[in-house]
Protein backbone atom coordinates (compact mmCIF):
# COMPACT_ATOMS: atom_id res chain seq x y z
CA UNK A 1 0.00 0.00 0.00
CA UNK A 2 1.36 3.41 -0.98
CA UNK A 3 -0.05 6.94 -0.28
CA UNK A 4 0.45 10.29 -1.77
CA UNK A 5 -0.88 13.22 -0.85
CA UNK A 6 -4.14 13.04 -3.54
CA UNK A 7 -3.85 9.61 -4.46
CA UNK A 8 -3.76 5.99 -3.25
CA UNK A 9 -2.20 2.80 -4.62
CA UNK A 10 -1.92 -1.25 -3.48
CA UNK A 11 -0.81 -4.23 -4.89
CA UNK A 12 -3.51 -7.17 -4.65
CA UNK A 13 -0.89 -10.48 -3.42
CA UNK A 14 -2.62 -12.90 -5.64
CA UNK A 15 -1.53 -11.77 -9.02
CA UNK A 16 0.91 -8.67 -8.50
CA UNK A 17 -1.37 -6.24 -10.55
CA UNK A 18 -0.88 -2.45 -8.85
CA UNK A 19 -4.24 -0.74 -8.44
CA UNK A 20 -4.68 3.03 -7.90
CA UNK A 21 -7.61 5.73 -6.95
CA UNK A 22 -7.85 9.08 -6.40
CA UNK A 23 -6.12 12.17 -8.44
CA UNK A 24 -4.54 11.37 -11.63
CA UNK A 25 -2.72 14.75 -12.17
CA UNK A 26 0.45 13.35 -14.28
CA UNK A 27 -0.83 9.77 -14.67
CA UNK A 28 -0.78 9.02 -11.57
CA UNK A 29 -2.75 6.80 -11.80
CA UNK A 30 -1.07 4.49 -14.53
CA UNK A 31 -4.89 4.34 -16.72
CA UNK A 32 -2.47 4.46 -20.38
CA UNK A 33 -5.42 6.44 -21.65
CA UNK A 34 -3.91 9.57 -23.54
CA UNK A 35 -6.35 12.15 -23.48
CA UNK A 36 -6.14 15.56 -21.93
CA UNK A 37 -9.59 15.68 -20.55
CA UNK A 38 -9.12 12.69 -18.98
CA UNK A 39 -5.77 12.13 -17.22
CA UNK A 40 -6.40 14.64 -14.58
CA UNK A 41 -9.87 13.05 -13.56
CA UNK A 42 -10.03 11.84 -10.24
CA UNK A 43 -11.11 8.52 -9.75
CA UNK A 44 -13.08 7.50 -6.05
CA UNK A 45 -12.76 3.67 -7.19
CA UNK A 46 -9.45 1.45 -7.72
CA UNK A 47 -8.02 1.38 -11.30
CA UNK A 48 -5.59 -1.38 -12.61
CA UNK A 49 -2.15 0.36 -13.85
CA UNK A 50 -0.74 -0.63 -17.36
CA UNK A 51 2.23 -0.60 -18.32
CA UNK A 52 3.99 0.47 -21.88
CA UNK A 53 4.74 -3.23 -22.85
CA UNK A 54 1.31 -5.07 -21.55
CA UNK A 55 -2.02 -4.15 -20.92
CA UNK A 56 -2.40 -4.96 -17.05
CA UNK A 57 1.66 -4.90 -15.08
CA UNK A 58 1.66 -7.95 -12.64
CA UNK A 59 4.11 -9.66 -10.68
CA UNK A 60 4.56 -6.78 -8.34
CA UNK A 61 5.95 -6.99 -4.74
CA UNK A 62 5.30 -3.97 -3.50
CA UNK A 63 5.34 -0.08 -4.55
CA UNK A 64 6.19 3.57 -3.44
CA UNK A 65 3.97 6.87 -3.88
CA UNK A 66 5.36 9.84 -4.14
CA UNK A 67 3.66 13.14 -5.06
CA UNK A 68 3.33 12.78 -8.38
CA UNK A 69 4.88 9.54 -9.81
CA UNK A 70 4.74 6.25 -8.28
CA UNK A 71 7.56 3.16 -8.34
CA UNK A 72 6.69 -0.94 -8.00
CA UNK A 73 8.80 -3.33 -7.48
CA UNK A 74 8.88 -6.91 -9.16
CA UNK A 75 8.04 -10.03 -6.32
CA UNK A 76 11.77 -11.13 -7.74
CA UNK A 77 12.94 -8.03 -6.84
CA UNK A 78 14.46 -7.97 -10.31
CA UNK A 79 12.34 -5.28 -12.27
CA UNK A 80 11.52 -1.42 -11.08
CA UNK A 81 8.93 0.21 -12.99
CA UNK A 82 7.36 3.65 -12.69
CA UNK A 83 4.87 6.15 -13.57
CA UNK A 84 3.47 9.74 -13.45
CA UNK A 85 5.39 13.38 -13.93
CA UNK A 86 9.03 13.07 -15.44
CA UNK A 87 9.87 16.17 -14.69
CA UNK A 88 13.70 16.50 -13.81
CA UNK A 89 14.21 12.50 -14.93
CA UNK A 90 11.84 11.10 -12.01
CA UNK A 91 10.84 8.17 -13.49
CA UNK A 92 14.49 7.41 -14.11
CA UNK A 93 14.23 5.85 -17.21
CA UNK A 94 16.56 8.33 -19.38
CA UNK A 95 13.33 9.71 -21.36
CA UNK A 96 12.55 12.79 -22.07
CA UNK A 97 8.90 12.86 -21.71
CA UNK A 98 6.75 15.15 -19.28
CA UNK A 99 5.19 12.18 -18.06
CA UNK A 100 4.27 8.54 -18.18
CA UNK A 101 0.67 7.57 -18.25
CA UNK A 102 1.85 3.89 -17.87
CA UNK A 103 4.67 2.08 -16.16
CA UNK A 104 8.05 2.42 -17.74
CA UNK A 105 10.50 -0.42 -16.68
CA UNK A 106 13.73 1.67 -15.36
CA UNK A 107 15.59 -1.82 -13.59
CA UNK A 108 15.85 -5.44 -15.17
CA UNK A 109 18.05 -7.12 -12.78
CA UNK A 110 21.33 -5.38 -14.34
CA UNK A 111 22.38 -3.98 -11.26
CA UNK A 112 21.44 -6.98 -9.26
CA UNK A 113 18.56 -7.52 -6.88
CA UNK A 114 16.29 -4.89 -5.30
CA UNK A 115 15.19 -4.96 -1.90
CA UNK A 116 13.20 -2.03 -1.21
CA UNK A 117 12.08 1.04 -3.63
CA UNK A 118 10.77 4.48 -2.17
CA UNK A 119 9.86 7.54 -3.56
CA UNK A 120 9.94 11.27 -2.59
CA UNK A 121 8.45 14.50 -3.72
CA UNK A 122 10.84 14.49 -6.59
CA UNK A 123 13.30 11.59 -6.57
CA UNK A 124 13.00 7.87 -5.58
CA UNK A 125 16.19 5.60 -4.37
CA UNK A 126 16.18 1.90 -4.44
CA UNK A 127 18.15 -0.48 -2.48
CA UNK A 128 20.20 -3.55 -3.74
CA UNK A 129 20.15 -6.66 -1.71
CA UNK A 130 22.32 -8.34 0.17
CA UNK A 131 25.26 -5.68 -0.79
CA UNK A 132 22.89 -2.74 0.65
CA UNK A 133 23.79 -0.44 -1.98
CA UNK A 134 21.56 3.34 -2.85
CA UNK A 135 20.45 4.22 -6.23
CA UNK A 136 18.98 7.31 -6.80
CA UNK A 137 17.08 9.67 -9.42
CA UNK A 138 15.06 12.27 -10.06
CA UNK A 139 15.43 16.29 -9.09
CA UNK A 140 18.82 16.85 -7.82
CA UNK A 141 19.02 20.43 -6.86
CA UNK A 142 18.37 19.69 -3.03
CA UNK A 143 20.81 17.17 -2.53
CA UNK A 144 18.81 14.00 -2.22
CA UNK A 145 20.49 11.89 -4.64
CA UNK A 146 23.79 11.85 -2.94
CA UNK A 147 25.76 12.54 -5.98
CA UNK A 148 27.75 14.97 -4.20
CA UNK A 149 26.26 17.45 -6.89
CA UNK A 150 22.96 19.62 -7.02
CA UNK A 151 22.46 17.92 -10.60
CA UNK A 152 19.69 15.96 -11.42
CA UNK A 153 19.60 12.58 -12.39
CA UNK A 154 17.33 10.69 -15.41
CA UNK A 155 18.75 7.26 -14.93
CA UNK A 156 19.96 5.71 -11.28
CA UNK A 157 22.83 6.81 -10.08
CA UNK A 158 24.79 4.34 -7.27
CA UNK A 159 25.79 6.53 -4.38
CA UNK A 160 29.37 5.60 -3.61
CA UNK A 161 29.26 6.29 -0.29
CA UNK A 162 26.92 3.96 0.76
CA UNK A 163 26.98 0.19 1.05
CA UNK A 164 25.57 -2.74 3.55
CA UNK A 165 22.85 -0.48 4.20
CA UNK A 166 19.18 -2.13 5.17
CA UNK A 167 16.81 -0.04 4.82
CA UNK A 168 16.19 3.56 2.61
CA UNK A 169 13.67 6.19 2.37
CA UNK A 170 13.26 9.29 1.17
CA UNK A 171 10.79 12.57 1.73
CA UNK A 172 10.31 15.67 0.07
CA UNK A 173 14.29 17.04 -0.05
CA UNK A 174 15.51 14.23 1.73
CA UNK A 175 16.85 10.53 1.79
CA UNK A 176 18.37 8.39 4.86
CA UNK A 177 19.68 5.68 5.01
CA UNK A 178 20.42 2.80 8.19
CA UNK A 179 23.31 0.71 7.36
CA UNK A 180 24.31 -2.65 8.80
CA UNK A 181 26.09 -1.72 11.56
CA UNK A 182 22.76 0.05 13.07
CA UNK A 183 23.98 3.96 11.98
CA UNK A 184 21.62 6.28 10.39
CA UNK A 185 22.86 8.37 7.21
CA UNK A 186 21.11 11.22 5.70
CA UNK A 187 21.48 13.47 2.81
CA UNK A 188 19.35 16.33 0.88
CA UNK A 189 18.26 19.63 2.22
CA UNK A 190 17.16 20.35 5.68
CA UNK A 191 15.15 22.89 7.11
CA UNK A 192 14.31 21.22 10.83
CA UNK A 193 17.29 19.35 10.99
CA UNK A 194 16.11 16.75 9.32
CA UNK A 195 20.03 15.51 8.52
CA UNK A 196 20.60 15.62 12.03
CA UNK A 197 24.00 16.67 11.76
CA UNK A 198 23.43 21.00 11.55
CA UNK A 199 24.27 21.75 7.96
CA UNK A 200 21.75 23.34 5.88
CA UNK A 201 22.42 21.04 2.61
CA UNK A 202 24.70 18.07 1.77
CA UNK A 203 24.90 16.19 -1.38
CA UNK A 204 26.59 13.43 0.09
CA UNK A 205 25.58 11.10 2.67
CA UNK A 206 26.25 12.32 6.52
CA UNK A 207 26.52 10.45 9.73
CA UNK A 208 23.32 11.80 12.02
CA UNK A 209 25.05 12.49 15.19
CA UNK A 210 23.71 12.34 18.69
CA UNK A 211 22.26 8.92 18.51
CA UNK A 212 22.90 7.11 21.98
CA UNK A 213 22.36 3.47 20.60
CA UNK A 214 22.38 1.74 17.40
CA UNK A 215 18.89 1.78 15.64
Amino acid sequence: LGLGPLHSCAVVEATGEVWCWGGNSYGLLGRGIDDQELWSTAHAAPVVLESDETANLTGMGSLAAGTDHNCALSQDGEDVWCWGSNSHGRLGNGGQDWRKISAVQILDGDVGQIGEVTSGGKHSCARTIPDGQILCWGYGGDGALGTGTTSSQSTPWLINDISGATMVTTNNDTTCALNASGGAWCWGRQYYGELGDGTALSAEPVQVQGLHEEL
